[in-house]
């Protein structure tokens, strides 16, 4: 991104950010139109071009703009006073609950680019993805107390299990619930009462 965008009045910078958001989000990175986006947001190409040098690279700015602050916004609706690592798990997912719901167009354009990875990007994508689940992971499950975990278990491979559980289930659930325009179905109480039922699949077992 060329400097110059950083120095745009915060009222043009909003504008362009969010006619880009909404022309991605609608229809993802290869059918989005630069021509929409820039006459959405009252700029000419080459301005756009300018900022961003390419499609791609405000793409990639869109991404890096978004992410944190649904980390943020996250962090404001999860208790993270909470020790105990399962009932953590259950009001992270109320957290992410209320994200969606706060933030529906947000939502939408990385439910596109993290569902629907486009072959062009899919490298700069995943390394995105991978820097900040990472980051995320590494705060969540800060201060939590595993004292009730078994000691006769590997209590990393125990937690990445759970994860992984539950990144499925939430990556499952977004695919085969979007309405016609793309936009997430929350079903609140569907989706609750899963994860509970998962988590005390994971917390107890399945042997007698």
């Amino acid at each position: 991104m060329n400097i110059s965008f950083d120095n745009l009045p915060e009222d043009k910078k909003n504008k362009i950010i969010q006619s880009a958001l909404n022309e991605f989000a609608a229809k993802g990175y290869e059918r989005a139109s630069t021509n929409v986006i820039v006459e959405n947001a009252e700029i000419s190409k080459g301005l756009l071009f300018y900022y961003f040098k390419s499609k791609k690279g405000l793409y990639i700015f869109l991404l890096n703009y978004v992410i944190p602050i649904m980390y943020q916004k996250f962090y404001e609706y999860a208790d993270m006073n909470i020790t105990d690592f399962f009932e953590r798990l259950k009001n992270w997912q109320v957290a992410k609950l209320t994200l969606f719901e706060k933030l529906p167009l947000e939502t939408k354009f990385l439910i596109k680019a993290f569902t629907d990875i486009p072959k062009e990007l899919k490298n700069d994508i995943l390394i995105i993805y991978s820097k900040y689940t990472q980051d995320g992971f590494r705060m969540i499950f800060d201060n939590i107390d595993y004292s009730n975990f078994r000691n006769d278990i590997d209590k990393q491979k125990a937690i990445n299990t759970i994860i992984w559980t539950l990144e499925s289930y939430g990556n499952k659930y977004m695919k085969e619930n979007l309405d016609e325009h793309g936009n997430l179905i929350i079903k609140k109480d569907v989706i609750l009462n899963d994860i509970s039922d998962y988590i005390e699949i994971l917390k107890y077992g399945v042997k007698e």
